[in-house]
Formats: C-alpha cells, sequence, structure tokens
C-alpha cells in the first residue's frame, strides 16, 4: 500500500523522516519550512516531492529545475555525509549551496558544468578540502586586490 504523507504548517522536518522508507509522497509547500534533511533524497520509494523556493538547503536552480533533481540533490548531499565527496556538477548553480557548517569534513567538492563567475566566497569553510573541481563554469579572475 502505498504512503502517502501530507506535512501541514511544520516549522523544521526531523531526520527521522529517512527511516520512512515505503514513503511516495512527500508534500511539504506552502509551510515556512526552511531547511529539510538530506536524507529525505535517499528514500527508495520517493517519488513526488513538493517544497517551497524557501527551503535553504536547496538552491533556487535546483528547485526550479524540478522534483526529480531536487530528490538528486538530496541524495548527494546525504551521501556526502559518508564519502566526505559531496558533487553538485551540472546543477547550474550560481553560488555555493549555505551548507557550509555541515560541509566542513568535505575533502572533495565537485562544482563542474555550473554558472559560477567566480571562486565562492564562502569556500574557506571547507578546511579539509583537498580536490575542488570548477570546470566548466566560466570563472572570471581578475587581479588581485590590494
Amino acid at each position: 500500500m502505498a504512503l502517502d504523507w501530507l506535512l501541514a504548517f511544520s516549522i523544521q522536518v526531523s531526520t527521522q523522516i529517512g527511516k520512512l522508507l515505503e514513503l511516495r509522497s512527500c508534500i511539504l509547500d506552502e509551510n515556512k519550512i526552511s531547511f529539510i534533511p538530506p536524507v529525505l533524497g535517499t528514500l527508495p520509494e520517493l517519488k513526488e516531492l513538493l517544497l517551497d523556493p524557501t527551503v535553504v538547503n536547496v538552491p533556487a536552480p535546483i528547485h526550479a529545475a524540478g522534483e526529480k533533481l531536487v530528490r538528486q540533490f538530496l541524495n548527494a548531499t546525504e551521501m556526502s555525509f559518508m564519502t566526505n565527496i559531496l558533487d553538485c556538477s551540472g546543477y547550474r548553480l550560481t553560488m555555493l549551496p549555505g551548507m557550509e557548517g555541515a560541509m566542513t569534513s568535505l575533502t572533495e567538492l565537485k562544482l563542474s558544468n555550473n554558472l559560477l563567475k567566480r571562486l565562492p566566497d564562502r569556500i574557506e569553510h571547507f578546511e579539509n578540502l583537498t580536490i575542488l573541481w570548477l570546470d566548466g563554469n566560466g570563472l572570471r579572475v581578475g587581479p588581485p586586490r590590494y
């Protein structure tokens, strides 16, 4: 039997949602949710995920591209907690997702084929980073500022 879930008037979504392995629909739009746990992207049966564009850990270009890409992005984010590698390639990002505090253990960050025009300002938060992919972004490098 399909499990459909409707959250109304919630402010935060618990990481316990990751235990709902049969969850097929998660309707979270029209709420005041600003952050959803990335584990939501790993649910094997999830086919429908509706969010408001105010969710800060899902960048606007990803949200605008549709729920399939949102699920892929959340899955990649959740996997990064286990592998210390985050692949955000090809998501049309113009800036880093606002999750630096949760990503300080990353050793590899893939930002290839996005829309970045310069090195992200918040890159210093990734203290353990040893590999940074920025190819295919059209970066513009100017003279150093003194």
